[in-house]
């Protein structure tokens, strides 16, 4: 596969070589040089890895809140958010309530003051990317006084 610069000249060439399993993808810029390291498409991805995000949201979530229920349940929230060109978190959501206000404030104040990201690259340039990270918050049985 080829793509090309607007002045006509190869931009890149996507192939497979012979006798091989894995793709290789030669870029070049508007003057004909190879780019190295040239990323067709990458994910965001939370610095620390998904095991640093994970860590993040139990650290970070249910800081303020001091909900009970009258028995043990769980409440689960989806937040949609964007990481901007530069891996910020921006735009933060609720995409599916838990019902519960105090909750779905703090899924929103948890995402929103996340750290930075590594962008998502497409044709080794940053891009925004649309995340949904679903939050599950356990929620304790009140006692019952007698």
């Amino acid at each position: 596969m080829y793509h090309y610069h607007p002045n006509g000249k190869l931009a890149v060439h996507y192939y497979v070589p012979d006798n091989k399993k894995e793709a290789v993808t030669e870029a070049y810029d508007e003057e004909g040089n190879k780019i190295k390291n040239y990323i067709v498409t990458r994910d965001a991805e939370p610095k620390g890895g998904q095991k640093g995000w994970e860590a993040y949201l139990r650290k970070n979530m249910g800081k303020e809140l001091d909900m009970k229920d009258e028995k043990n349940n769980n409440a689960n929230v989806q937040v949609q958010f964007i990481v901007d060109e530069n891996g910020s978190v921006i735009k933060s959501k609720i995409l599916k309530s838990s019902g519960i206000k105090e909750i779905d404030r703090d899924a929103l104040r948890v995402i929103s003051e996340s750290p930075e990201w590594s962008p998502a690259i497409a044709f080794n340039n940053p891009i925004k990317v649309i995340r949904i990270q679903s939050i599950t918050y356990n929620l304790e049985a009140a006692k019952k006084s007698k």
